[in-house]
């Protein structure tokens, strides 16, 4: 029988380990210099409802301003700590 964990990427793994040791829980800055590998496994994890979009006021770091709704980065959600087993 499969895990959440088994159904993940590595690059998909790290973003969440990342985003769970944070503070704020929050996956950007993304652990990877790579855009493309960050959009793929970020992408996933949104699908898979592991990750969730946020606003982000001041000056905390975000992912980009997205017209009409404000400056965004991503949480991860209780589905990407059960994924990591946090």
């Amino acid at each position: 029988m499969s895990t959440l964990s088994d159904q993940l990427s590595d690059a998909m793994s790290i973003i969440l380990q990342t985003a769970a040791r944070r503070n704020d829980s929050m996956v950007y800055p993304f652990p990877f210099a790579d855009d493309k590998k960050n959009a793929k496994a970020l992408n996933q994890l949104l699908r898979r409802k592991m990750i969730k979009r946020v606003l982000v006021n001041g000056i905390a770091p975000f992912h980009k301003n997205v017209r009409g709704v404000g400056n965004v980065n991503y949480t991860i959600t209780d589905n990407g700590y059960d994924a990591i087993n946090w």
